[in-house]
């Protein structure tokens, strides 16, 4: 995992969840397949449904804003005060850079009686000299003292080829002014680089020693796509593994993700009993358009509807309005939950303006967890290398290619937004810029 380190031109966006998520944006993929144009947020304004009135609420809305060079420096959140039919300020985030790397992400909340932003927490970000990151600490605010104080520390090592192998967490003692141990995450790979074992551990100080707590096993069919994740956790008595849950999903020829199927264990049956169900629908440029979440009714051995999401895009492909629907059991009936719309920037800088070779990549399927992605503009026969970094400006994934072939992204994508970068040598032929997530 690397940190981005080069001047910031083209987002490319990639929202994802995983099975478990309890976060109603069930798309597997936010498509933007076919426009160069690049788009950066502008707001998002949430919603709920007001059944009295059966009219949309206004709930929260999100307000982002740039530097000269669009990267992102601060977003706030307002909430809808009834009272006064006006937006409210309720907490805002400030983000700085050294470079084109991000350092510093500070969380205030506003303290409307003062008229005054409070400092809440602060992220640091620290990274070594080949732009790893190594450190993250979380520090809080102190009034009384008006410092900061350390809360939480997450270290993270490497493998050769710049793949994460191990997070280490660690909490402050405020009385013995030292860091302790608190929980371990280890990762194991295949011979393609897919992620097959993720190991957490929790810090026994007892017998200070690192104590098993969940384990996941993920697989993968032959193209690449992940087919399951067994969770699994740790029986200290019996010193062995006991079966948690499983998702399990399903592909469509395209490889759209279409079914997301989530199973928890009976350990009085010893067999795995249904839970949650996910539909996803496609249009002919695989967005999605529509989800269908369902749960297992046990006494009547049959899927119940539970939840239900609607998407529109513009032109561009970006989505524009995400619609909830909730199942209303008695009345055997939808009715709306909530809902987000999104207005958007236009990058002025466009798409590759600092290199000759016009390079563009796109999304070739809405695979859920495990996208693959076509680059036009490249050099058929020479060597590039593609990088996806997380909103954090971690590396999680890099692959090297020749211009010609897909790319396939071996490794599980969870919740959120990720960014894109190809380079050839030392010249960066596709750059990112960073994006706060649609909640």
């Amino acid at each position: 995992m690397r940190i981005l380190s080069v001047s910031i031109i083209l987002l490319f966006k990639l929202i994802v969840t995983d099975a478990q998520t309890n976060d109603w944006e069930m798309s597997p993929v936010n498509n933007r397949t076919y426009s160069p144009i690049e788009k950066l947020p502008d707001t998002t304004q949430a919603y709920k449904w007001n059944t009295l009135s059966n009219i949309w609420d206004n709930k929260y809305l999100d307000l982002y804003y740039y530097d000269d060079e669009w990267k992102e420096i601060k977003w706030i959140r307002k909430i809808w005060d009834d009272s006064k039919s006006i937006w409210t300020n309720y907490f805002q985030v400030l983000l700085t850079y050294e470079g084109d790397i991000l350092v510093l992400e500070m969380t205030q909340d506003w303290d409307e009686l003062n008229e005054d932003w409070i400092n809440q927490t602060l992220d640091n970000y620290i990274y070594d000299i080949h732009s790893y990151r190594t450190e993250w600490i979380l520090q809080t605010w102190e009034g009384m003292v008006e410092a900061w104080v350390n809360s939480i520390k997450q270290t993270y090592s490497y493998d050769t080829s710049g793949q994460i192998t191990s997070i280490t967490g660690e909490v402050w003692d405020p009385f013995m002014y030292v860091w302790s141990p608190s929980d371990l995450t280890q990762y194991t790979y295949d011979i393609q680089n897919y992620d097959t074992e993720i190991l957490y551990m929790i810090w026994d100080p007892s017998s200070s020693n690192w104590i098993n707590s969940n384990l996941k096993t993920n697989t993968y069919d032959s193209v690449g796509n992940q087919t399951s994740i067994l969770s699994q956790n740790w029986n200290q008595v019996a010193l062995q593994w006991i079966n948690d849950r499983i998702n399990g999903f399903t592909y469509d020829t395209a490889g759209n993700q279409i079914e997301a199927l989530t199973r928890i264990w009976d350990d009085s049956h010893l067999e795995w009993d249904n839970s949650t169900l996910r539909h996803f629908f496609y249009n002919d440029i695989n967005q999605v358009i529509n989800w269908l979440g369902e749960t297992w009714d046990n006494n009547n051995g049959l899927w119940i509807n539970e939840f239900q999401g609607f998407y529109m895009y513009d032109n561009d492909g970006y989505r524009t309005d995400n619609t909830t629907q909730k199942w209303d059991l008695n009345q055997e009936s939808w009715y709306n939950n909530s809902r987000f719309r999104y207005t958007y920037k236009i990058n002025s800088f466009g798409v590759s303006e600092l290199h000759p070779e016009a390079c563009n990549c796109y999304l070739e399927n809405s695979i859920h967890q495990n996208p693959v992605f076509q680059c036009t503009g490249l050099t058929p026969a020479e060597c590039h290398t593609l990088y996806l970094y997380d909103l954090k400006g971690i590396l999680i994934f890099q692959t090297s290619f020749t211009g010609s072939e897909k790319i396939k992204i071996n490794t599980t994508l969870q919740t959120g937004i990720y960014l894109l970068a190809i380079k050839k040598g030392d010249k960066t032929l596709l750059k990112t810029k960073s994006l706060i997530i649609n909640h």
